[in-house]
């Protein structure tokens, strides 16, 4: 899907793109914008599953969907580049998100969907996240990754949970979830240090 589109998946709906450096999702080029909306469904990419450049956008709502294969979630760059992704009741979503030459890019995860990777952005750049679980029935909204120059990272309720992989710098940290600081599989005496500024 690429460059100023407007795409709406269902249940049966398989976005794939295969082939060395191939992205799921791309926009490019001032002004362009790509908009999604995938309810149920798989997306998968050799490369990038969402990927934007040079002042474009991409907003995508995802429900229920499965990202099963991807080098990064998320990769935004270039000054005014925006990626925006909500995902919804029980997504799970793999890799990592990467904001870089003054890009912006943000992920809201809820009701029990689960996102694995890290989140980075260089010194120019913004990248957030945040995890909700709105619906108190649903299960555990889950990010297991580490942070890295993030901007912004939200934990809205005792229903979020992120375990953290590695030694993790976030600027803004708004937590009313849990953080676990280090990874269950590893030995008992693995602790990973947080380091925020508010």
């Amino acid at each position: 899907i690429r460059n100023s589109s407007a795409f709406t998946g269902n249940a049966a709906s398989k976005i794939q793109a295969q082939g060395v450096g191939s992205n799921a999702i791309l926009a490019s080029g001032d002004a362009t914008a790509v908009n999604l909306t995938q309810l149920g469904g798989t997306i998968s990419a050799q490369a990038d599953v969402f990927s934007a450049n040079t002042g474009a956008g991409i907003t995508a709502v995802l429900d229920a969907v499965q990202v099963t294969q991807s080098d990064n979630l998320i990769n935004a760059r270039s000054t005014a580049t925006n990626i925006r992704v909500a995902a919804d009741h029980n997504s799970m979503l793999i890799g990592n998100i990467r904001s870089t030459e003054g890009a912006n890019a943000l992920l809201t995860i809820d009701n029990g969907s689960t996102f694995t990777g890290d989140v980075v952005a260089d010194s120019s750049s913004l990248a957030n996240i945040t995890l909700n679980r709105s619906d108190s029935t649903s299960g555990t909204t889950l990010w297991i990754g580490s942070a890295t120059n993030t901007n912004d990272v939200t934990l809205k309720s005792a229903g979020a949970e992120w375990v953290m992989t590695d030694n993790s710098t976030v600027a803004n940290l708004t937590n009313s979830g849990s953080i676990i600081f280090g990874e269950q599989t590893r030995p008992e005496n693995s602790f990973n240090t947080l380091t925020t500024r508010n």
